[in-house]
């Protein structure tokens, strides 16, 4: 009995992104835990983030984007939301947003008395940026302070990443931060001078996890420390300001018009003098001419350095860059050569949304729990009359700052066939731009009164009126 069996053809078909060729001889092909990368680099992103933000123009306008479009001119402010049987506690509200706002100055939130709580906000988003990360200490009862918690900004740097410590069978040290078995920080270890805990001839103060809120923004499974925001967008910034200064520099020498004197002969030149190094120089006035001596011969150095392309080699190198900064090109560059209104509604639009999303992760991260502590607090020093029972995430919202609109004018029109359709609420219009809708309609109430008080008319929607002053 004969068996036939059919030649198979090896599967000729593959990613190309996993095909092994001299082209790609250098590309990584196996994976490890983002940990190992970030014990052996972290210190030098930092570093380097740390000294581009004060040398690179844009890198500090990337950390300025950062402060004025995660926080704002106004912070991120506090808004309360109380109910008594169901309605809204206007007076309770009022009164807890004011205690907020008291404590808010720097002499009660910061520990140092130096930075009230928009500057923390700020200082805190520009160093997450820079340094991927920054350590909250959550100080109670401080001396002097009404409201009992104040706030200590701590360098990330002092959360040694070689710390990496085994302490028994149910703790361990990752990068200076200790874990339980399920991974979740129980304590901090802060490089200390006079610390109470020694490792590797360090000393280190232990501070437990519930005292400490360590801000950043994972991008990893498993990610235990932060990365600078800048990081992919690191080298190309430091290389094309590399490039810029020789830019610079060639044009600044071709300027100068500089040249050399030849002499077949190989005579010496001895120039009309010497400068304060020893070096012979020549002296050159407008409209005059002067005699070489015999055989020497004038040889021009002129650079033709940045050529055309300079301008357009630097728009492409900084789209990149604006691309790993998850920033638009225009702002990063304060580039608004040709664009018009639909281009840039389009580029504000995708960008005002990365922000948002960074706005809810510092309110989740930073803001939440800072709140959730102060009001603890409260409700032990009784500074603040608060209800017996209350949610701290739905009985209070969080009013990040907006934008107005390249045309507010087309921007009014959408959103009142918006309001007429019904599709959008007038509340959540007025949410978008910033505003407490609740203080804008008591404001409307207010004004429409006072104009009616001096016989003036002012235009306040009937359906706003009616509803709030009953």
């Amino acid at each position: 009995m004969f068996h036939f069996f059919k030649k198979v053809k090896p599967h000729k078909r593959f990613f190309q992104a996993a095909k092994l060729s001299n082209l790609t001889s250098s590309w990584q092909t196996s994976t490890q835990a983002i940990q190992e990368p970030i014990k052996r680099q972290l210190k030098i992103l930092r570093a380097r983030a740390r000294e581009q933000a004060v040398n690179n123009d844009y890198a500090r306008k990337f950390l300025n984007l950062c402060k004025t479009n995660i926080i704002g001119p106004q912070g991120i402010r506090l808004q309360a939301r109380l109910k008594t049987n169901h309605e809204l506690n206007q007076a309770l509200n009022q009164q807890l947003e004011q205690a907020w706002q008291s404590w808010g100055q720097a002499k009660y939130c910061d520990i140092t008395g130096q930075l009230s709580w928009l500057a923390l906000q700020q200082l805190m988003i520009q160093t997450i940026a820079q340094d991927g990360e920054v350590l909250i200490r959550l100080i109670p009862n401080a001396p002097g302070n009404p409201y009992g918690l104040s706030l200590q900004l701590i360098d990330a740097e002092l959360l040694d990443v070689d710390l990496n410590v085994t302490l028994d069978a149910h703790r361990h040290i990752s990068m200076g931060i200790e874990l339980n078995t399920w991974g979740k920080p129980t304590a901090y270890y802060l490089l200390s001078e006079t610390g109470e805990t020694q490792h590797f001839g360090k000393a280190y103060q232990r501070i437990p996890a519930n005292e400490i809120i360590h801000a950043y923004l994972p991008e990893h499974l498993n990610q235990r420390r932060g990365l600078p925001w800048m990081s992919t967008a690191l080298w190309r910034m430091k290389m094309l300001a590399g490039y810029e200064d020789s830019a610079i520099t060639a044009a600044r020498v071709g300027a100068a018009k500089m040249g050399f004197f030849r002499s077949p002969t190989g005579d010496g030149y001895a120039g009309s003098g010497m400068d304060d190094n020893g070096n012979l120089v020549s002296s050159a006035e407008p409209g005059t001419f002067e005699q070489l001596p015999a055989g020497t011969e004038f040889v021009s150095f002129n650079p033709e350095y940045p050529h055309g392309e300079f301008g357009t080699f630097m728009k492409t190198c900084l789209r990149g860059i604006a691309s790993g900064l998850l920033v638009s090109y225009n702002s990063l560059a304060n580039d608004l050569e040709g664009v018009n209104f639909s281009s840039i509604r389009s580029g504000l639009l995708e960008e005002r949304d990365s922000w948002k999303l960074l706005q809810q992760w510092f309110i989740d991260a930073v803001c939440q729990p800072i709140l959730e502590n102060w009001l603890k607090l409260q409700q032990l020093t009784e500074s603040v009359p608060l209800p017996r029972e209350f949610d701290p995430f739905h009985d209070f919202y969080w009013q990040p700052r907006r934008w107005s609109w390249v045309d507010p004018v087309k921007e009014v029109q959408a959103q009142r066939l918006e309001v007429e359709l019904g599709t959008r609420s007038i509340s959540d219009i007025i949410r978008e731009s910033g505003r407490d809708p609740e203080e804008v309609f008591l404001e409307l109430i207010k004004d429409k009164a006072q104009f009616e008080a001096v016989g003036l008319s002012v235009f306040v929607s009937k359906e706003i009126t009616e509803t709030h002053e009953d």
